[in-house]
């Protein structure tokens, strides 16, 4: 289960989002200057859930482009080093790639982005990474990292934010 932009529509994600530790945690790790709120999205992916989450880049999904760009994910329940999304470090240099449909796989149509291919990521996964988590632990990432993986972590809140370099991508 997904939702997301719910700081438009509930005053305690609202308030979260605009006055909480994450714009700050951001700020840091993206060493800008200023961030700006991009949204929200809350995940709840339980035991026993079979589907994966697909291995992506979050970026190539946002209509904005440069490199002080990052997601802070603070899971809500605890989470096992396995069941954690997993991060594949070192492809946070790479170009975006063409994002794909999570419901059916299928990839976006005209973004001018390349496909990922199972080269790439075959290589890549040897060195995956992933964390055990503590509820109000916080992940925070770049949006040019794949990340993926069959993992149930539960619940988590995932914000995402535009630092200093960030303008919108035509």
């Amino acid at each position: 289960f997904t939702d997301l932009e719910m700081a438009r529509r509930l005053a305690t994600f609202r308030d979260f989002a605009l006055h909480g530790p994450c714009a700050s945690v951001a700020g840091s790790a993206t060493q800008s200057t200023t961030v700006r709120y991009l949204y929200d999205q809350l995940f709840i992916k339980e035991q026993g859930v079979s589907v994966p989450t697909p291995w992506h880049q979050d970026g190539g999904y946002w209509r904005v482009q440069g490199d002080d760009l990052c997601s802070v994910f603070v899971p809500l329940d605890h989470v096992k080093e396995e069941d954690c999304l997993a991060f594949l470090p070192g492809t946070h240099t790479w170009p975006l790639h063409n994002p794909a449909h999570f419901a059916d796989g299928t990839p976006y149509t005209g973004t001018s982005l390349p496909e990922l291919t199972e080269s790439e990521l075959t290589r890549a996964l040897a060195n995956k990474k992933q964390f055990a988590l503590s509820p109000g632990d916080v992940l925070v990432f770049s949006s040019k990292i794949v990340h993926g993986g069959t993992g149930n972590w539960g619940r988590a809140l995932s914000t995402s934010w535009a630092g200093d370099d960030v303008t919108f991508w035509p």
